[in-house]
């Protein structure tokens, strides 16, 4: 091998000319023209990262961390997940995105092989253990002390049914990154995965694995764990608890003190002292004296203040808010409920946004691929619940829309099905199935939800209202002509 081919061993990016390719200089750009852009997997700027065996970057220990984080700092963070508020604050998120319920959407709604294979999915991931629920909390779970999640699909062949001789999920099993040596490149970007308990086994491909990161700061690896803001509130957390807990136990069993005015009496008085810890009574010889001191002059208020403090820090950290966890139902809570529910719903966002966007580009198109020939676009998969409050302001503005013209009416442009469908959640009717519709003047009743608020008798009062509107607008207009 030359001189070249060893470079390309140990530069993942190096690529050799071909053997009848001259190297031709570089062409200078005209003044005022901005260079010809290389391809797009063509990085330039690197991290500052050693460089591992074979060219390969070895992520841990990483190095290069804006976030300052070392093995020591995610091992902390692991211990966080025993603190109830903790707990609560990031299972709450991960709980939220899981508990929803899944569609998913053909590539195209009129092709019946798009639709097969929509159907494969939706069928795939329901059989998973806990279906889409046990996919979502393994994809989303480890992201709070780790910062990055690594999944790895178990597949099968199914053996009877209408997918009999395809490859299907079985289940998708999360894996302690702790135990794992991630490899890639000096660009950041994860290509291989080692596993340090079977060091014995070859590297695995990183394309086989399921891997979220979790808002990757200059995309670092392992992403920007969302416990590492409030690790240093969680350690003094910590630390004032266990001095509340001494703290009382000083208040309860009293610091003694002892005197004595022979030498000899010293050790007699010494075992006195520490029997008095378990017992209620003793007995002491002429001449000692035992006195009861109260060493702590800090109150429990104190401790308790300090306390509620870091509890809010954590909290706030982890959810973005604490109002709607610690402060929900007291009559004098701070701030605005409004806002605090606005802004605990962004990480939830985010968390959602995380999983589709894991599921949609990792995971369903490995199972098309497997099965089905001639792809032409991949299933969609899509979370959300159906919220009273968002309907209502849906339709609202389906109606002003309507109101000044979008109705479809006389070579006036209407509004997309499809885009409202999806904005509230709805399932469109399978066009291969006549009977998968409903009777649009018989629409079906919903039990109120939120005071009352039935969001199809809302759209149909709406429309109606709309349509009278638009009637009577018209007609002012062709008097007025």
């Amino acid at each position: 091998m030359g001189v070249l081919s060893n470079l390309a061993g140990v530069f993942g990016n190096w690529r050799q000319p071909a053997a009848s390719t001259a190297l031709a200089p570089a062409t200078p750009a005209a003044p005022g023209r901005p260079r010809k852009p290389t391809a797009s997997s063509s990085e330039k700027i690197g991290a500052t990262l050693g460089i591992g065996v074979g060219g390969r970057v070895n992520f841990l220990p990483y190095m290069d961390s804006a976030t300052g984080d070392t093995p020591e700092v995610r091992i902390a963070m692991r211990q966080m997940l025993k603190d109830p508020y903790v707990k609560a604050a990031w299972l709450a998120q991960v709980f939220a995105v899981a508990s929803e319920e899944f569609q998913v959407h053909p590539y195209d709604e009129a092709d019946p092989a798009a639709q097969d294979q929509a159907d494969f999915i939706q069928d795939g991931i329901e059989r998973l253990p806990l279906g889409s629920a046990g996919l979502i909390f393994s994809i989303l779970a480890p992201l709070g002390p780790d910062g990055v999640s690594i999944v790895e699909p178990v597949s099968e062949i199914e053996v009877q049914g209408r997918w009999a001789g395809k490859w299907v999920p079985k289940a998708a099993k999360s894996k302690d990154v702790q135990l794992l040596y991630l490899l890639g490149d000096r660009y950041r970007n994860i290509t291989a995965i080692r596993s340090l308990r079977s060091p014995e086994l070859e590297d695995m491909d990183a394309v086989d694995f399921l891997i979220t990161k979790y808002a990757p700061l200059f995309e670092e690896p392992f992403g920007w764990a969302p416990f590492r803001a409030s690790l240093a509130d969680w350690w003094l957390l910590d630390t004032v608890r266990k001095l509340r807990a001494i703290h009382h136990e000083k208040r309860t069993a009293g610091t003694m003190l002892g005197r004595y005015r022979d030498q000899n009496q010293k050790s007699t008085l010494e075992r006195l002292l520490k029997s008095l810890r378990i017992s209620t009574w003793g007995v002491i010889p002429e001449g000692v004296e035992i006195q009861l001191l109260e060493m702590t002059k800090a109150s429990d208020t104190d401790y308790a203040k300090f306390e509620q403090d870091k509890i809010v820090a954590v909290v706030t950290g982890i959810a973005f808010a604490e109002l709607q966890m610690l402060s929900g139902d007291v009559p004098d809570g701070r701030g605005n409920a409004k806002v605090h529910q606005d802004t605990s719903d962004l990480p939830k966002w985010y968390l959602s946004k995380l999983a589709t966007e894991t599921i949609n580009r990792q995971f369903i198109p490995r199972y098309v691929d497997w099965n089905f020939g001639g792809v032409r676009g991949y299933p969609r998969f899509s979370v959300g619940g159906i919220n009273p409050a968002d309907i209502e302001q849906e339709m609202d503005q389906i109606a002003k829309l309507q109101a000044v013209g979008f109705d479809g009416q006389a070579g006036r442009p209407a509004l997309s099905i499809k885009h409202y469908a999806k904005a509230l959640g709805a399932q469109l009717a399978d066009p291969r199935d006549p009977t998968d519709r409903l009777a649009s003047g018989t629409p079906p009743t919903l039990p109120p939800q939120g005071g009352g608020f039935n969001p199809l008798s809302a759209f149909a009062e709406l429309n109606a209202a709309v349509t009278k509107l638009a009637e009577e607008v018209r007609a002012k207009k062709a008097r007025g002509r």
